[in-house]
């Protein structure tokens, strides 16, 4: 039986359990290494525990759970027994054996540390480390990691035989919310899959057409600001294709914008939204099938910042 840890007063996910939850990490040292990504695929129920299936997180796919105690600990099914990954909920300085990098069994502690952790995704205080004394493995299994409270791990550092190796935290999904590292994107968001027209008699030419909304955004989280350079007013432009790729409708058509020449230096956020009739100038609803909606920022030269999305249109009588 691995130790029992004394309890702090409010355990803390470390890291949130939930089917979805994704972490990507990005590798530095001597051999850096690909990328690599850890995710919560789903649920397993062994007697009547209820564990999640963790992937990428260890050498294999692993069964987790936290039990009554706030610690983490997996199952292994071949022997029917739990063994102790992280005694999360325990007090500072708490001493115990880890079975993470497993045949690497290790000795760890607990340390809090109020100051504040600086990764891909941003600077995090206080966080909690897990510090590994040498294992039984001479170029594996780690040397520690750091955990923040509601997001997981953000950083690992790996002893391999070309020397250490650090992963830090660059992108995330957690329980449905995107922690997203610094990134310089544009990107084209629509508010629904599919969109139906009714056209029940009688039919109303107005309420009859659905509407989709576009929502845009140009992203530069990088910390360097860039400037963008338009020859007119206009900003950015929209268009929508049939499945033969024949242009539909472009947002453009028939406006008017100052000639005047424009700059806009992209930092942080800037979004824009539209709302388009998905008929065409007479009004009558674009025939049923698939679509895509292709929007871009209109700078000088080549079309740099573009995206796209796909929809379809269904009619019902």
């Amino acid at each position: 039986m691995p130790p029992r840890a004394r309890l702090a007063p409010t355990p803390l996910p470390y890291p949130p359990l939930a089917v979805g939850n994704q972490w990507i990490y990005v590798q530095s040292g001597r051999l850096a290494g690909e990328p690599f990504t850890v995710q919560v695929t789903g649920t397993g129920q062994f007697g009547s525990l209820t564990y999640y299936q963790l992937i990428g997180y260890s050498d294999t796919a692993a069964w987790v759970r936290y039990n009554a105690a706030g610690e983490l600990v997996r199952y292994d099914p071949s022997d029917r027994l739990e063994k102790l990954w992280y005694p999360f909920a325990a007090a500072d300085g708490f001493s115990y054996r880890s079975h993470v990098s497993e045949p690497c069994v290790q000795q760890a502690s607990l340390r809090t540390r109020r100051g504040e952790v600086q990764v891909p995704v941003g600077a995090y205080g206080p966080h909690l480390a897990v510090e590994y004394g040498a294992g039984p493995c001479a170029d594996a299994g780690f040397s520690e990691e750091v955990f923040v409270a509601g997001i997981g791990m953000v950083r690992r550092t790996s002893i391999t035989i070309a020397g250490p190796r650090t992963g830090e935290l660059a992108w995330a999904r957690v329980n449905g919310v995107v922690i997203p590292g610094p990134e310089l994107s544009f990107t084209v968001a629509i508010d629904r899959p599919k969109y139906v027209a009714n056209l029940m008699p009688p039919v109303d030419p107005v309420a009859s057409v659905p509407v989709l909304r576009a929502v845009m955004t140009a992203r530069n989280t990088t910390g360097q600001p860039i400037t963008l350079d338009f020859s007119s007013g206009q900003r950015y432009d929209l268009v929508i294709r049939d499945s033969r790729g024949q242009m539909v409708f472009q947002w453009s058509q028939g406006r008017a914008f100052t000639l005047a020449l424009g700059q806009l230096i992209l930092q942080g956020e800037q979004v824009f939204v539209e709302e388009i009739r998905l008929a065409d100038r007479s009004g009558r609803v674009f025939p049923e099938g698939r679509y895509t909606l292709e929007a871009w920022l209109t700078t000088i030269g080549e079309k740099l910042f573009a995206s796209m999305v796909p929809f379809q249109i269904q009619h019902v009588f």
